[in-house]
């Protein structure tokens, strides 16, 4: 909430983000309807003028989607840049502040951790955390509403999905926190160890002690690269796992609903197609929401 409270000041900015981000969610979720209609027109009467006419407007709804969300990446970047720029300027004006015994027991090192990595840390939790975690709930909201209204009994199967995907997503969380805790702790000694070294260079040459210099910022090097490479190797068998099981439902959905067609329900082949369209942009929001968590426990 403290963070919150940064962007909070860009409240014309953020408005103009979360405006150009809903109106890019709604016109995602509008695409698969026209293609279903689409595909629907082109089965049951053939006509070339409506088939010219709804190719038109997906590529229209294509275009101001694509400006949309252009739109919400330049504001939510120049949002997420200022606030970096204020928490900075906060953090050196606050360190100036403090006394003496606290810098005495403080590694300058760690405090530029604080003010280079941290930050960066957290300007990336404004600019896709705060933004996109709204995106997240729009299109899940939006494709699940639509997936209920087409049929609700392959919209069971469907979004059976989600909640197992929320569960593993809340169960990585915990473990993204200890790790990224750890690589945020080792930055700082590492930073520490650099800092050191370049500012005592004299005697580093003088006591010719350079290898022993070089081998201990190796170390404290390996070990964030280390820790890094393993959070980045959590994150993309979360991410596989989740998609594979969207998949999987996926395949469910096009197995049910191609039978609910051959027995001739009232389902009809462009709604399926969309269907399974809906399913694809619920894959997204998923494998973004593991990424999302990544961002936040950062």
């Amino acid at each position: 909430l403290r963070i919150i409270e940064y962007p909070l000041r860009y409240k014309l900015h953020l408005a103009l983000v979360y405006t150009c981000l809903t109106g890019a969610t709604l016109l995602a979720l509008a695409v698969p309807k026209v293609l279903g209609w689409t595909i629907d027109s082109a089965l049951e009467n053939g006509d070339r003028t409506e088939l010219i006419y709804l190719a038109i407007l997906v590529l229209v709804i294509s275009i101001a989607r694509g400006a949309l969300a252009y739109g919400q990446s330049y504001l939510s970047e120049f949002t997420s840049q200022k606030v970096a720029y204020d928490i900075r300027h906060d953090f050196l004006a606050r360190l100036q502040g403090l006394s003496f015994g606290f810098h005495d027991g403080q590694k300058t090192g760690d405090l530029m951790s604080r003010a280079t990595a941290d930050v960066e840390s957290i300007r990336w939790f404004v600019n896709f955390g705060l933004v996109h975690s709204i995106n997240i709930v729009l299109l899940i909201l939006g494709a699940s509403v639509l997936l209920l209204v087409t049929d609700w009994e392959l919209a069971l199967i469907g979004l059976a999905a989600v909640p197992i995907s929320a569960y593993i997503a809340i169960r990585m969380s915990r473990k993204f926190r200890r790790l990224w805790a750890k690589v945020q702790s080792e930055t700082g000694h590492m930073t520490t160890i650099l800092q050191e070294n370049l500012s005592g260079m004299r005697v580093v040459k003088s006591f010719g002690a350079e290898d022993f210099e070089k081998d201990k910022f190796r170390a404290a090097a390996q070990s964030v690269a280390t820790g890094t490479f393993r959070i980045n190797r959590v994150h993309a068998a979360n991410s596989s796992f989740l998609s594979l099981l969207f998949t999987l439902f996926t395949a469910l959905v096009v197995w049910y609903g191609g039978w609910k067609i051959i027995n001739g329900t009232d389902l009809t082949a462009g709604e399926l197609t969309g269907f399974v369209l809906y399913q694809g942009l619920l894959v997204m929001p998923v494998r973004m929401s593991g990424w999302m968590v990544n961002t936040f426990a950062r």
